[in-house]
């Protein structure tokens, strides 16, 4: 009998555990572009080699489904562990709620995210992009079709970046998720197909151009999470 009683007090407290887990997960409805989340997440400011735009209104606009938050974190831990000295800069993502956002298409149920261009500058070192008022926190920022920025500061860091796009989709796969499209201008894509992961990232990731919305800066990740529907 008190073998039973513990067993059953056991059995309790492990279901309790899974419930609190489970309720600690976002909940996603709709689609990217008509949509909206339950228990967003904020991605946090700053961590070992990546840091979120610096102007003000940020904060209220870096929430993402809990599951994003950490196939994020997580692959740009592995990315590090490759490049040591790489560094990322993290662009807006989401509002806590979902729903439209000013300046996106989409972003509107957590599982969308704007992730800028790794870069060196013209003495080979890897840096964040300019990251500043005149240049509107990144989005104004404008590359050639070789990664060179317009105002001959920085240039895209290839390897750099599609060490972390591969990161991206493994990292999201080991959570049982997927990378469902990535958007960068397409001539730029060519670029990382002659990178380290370049023959995965041409037959494994679906990626998207979109030369009216200049996806040179940044790229946009819909990350593939089951969603309830409105």
């Amino acid at each position: 009998m008190k073998h039973h009683v513990r067993l059953t007090v056991g059995t309790a407290l492990v279901a309790a555990l899974h419930s609190s887990a489970v309720a600690d997960e976002s909940q996603c409805y709709g689609t990217v572009g008509n949509g909206r989340i339950e228990g967003s997440v904020q991605f946090p400011p700053k961590g070992p080699n990546f840091e979120v735009i610096g102007w003000s209104g940020a904060s209220s606009r870096t929430f993402v489904h809990s599951a994003v938050k950490k196939i994020l974190v997580d692959a740009y831990t592995a990315t590090a562990e490759v490049i040591p000295d790489s560094i990322f800069l993290v662009g807006e993502t989401g509002l806590a709620g979902g729903g439209p956002i000013t300046n996106h298409h989409t972003h509107q149920r957590g599982t969308s995210v704007d992730l800028f261009v790794p870069a060196k500058n013209m003495e080979g070192r890897r840096v964040l992009i300019p990251n500043n008022l005149e240049n509107g926190f990144g989005y104004k920022s404008r590359f050639d079709s070789d990664g060179r920025s317009t105002d001959k500061t920085v240039v895209i860091d290839f390897e750099a970046l599609g060490e972390l796009i591969y990161q991206l989709n493994e990292t999201s796969k080991r959570n049982g998720y997927g990378v469902d499209r990535v958007i960068l201008v397409r001539e730029l894509q060519f670029k990382l197909f002659n990178t380290k992961h370049g023959s995965y990232l041409r037959w494994k990731i679906n990626f998207w151009d979109d030369p009216g919305a200049r996806h040179d800066n940044h790229i946009h990740v819909d990350f593939d999470i089951p969603c309830k529907p409105l």
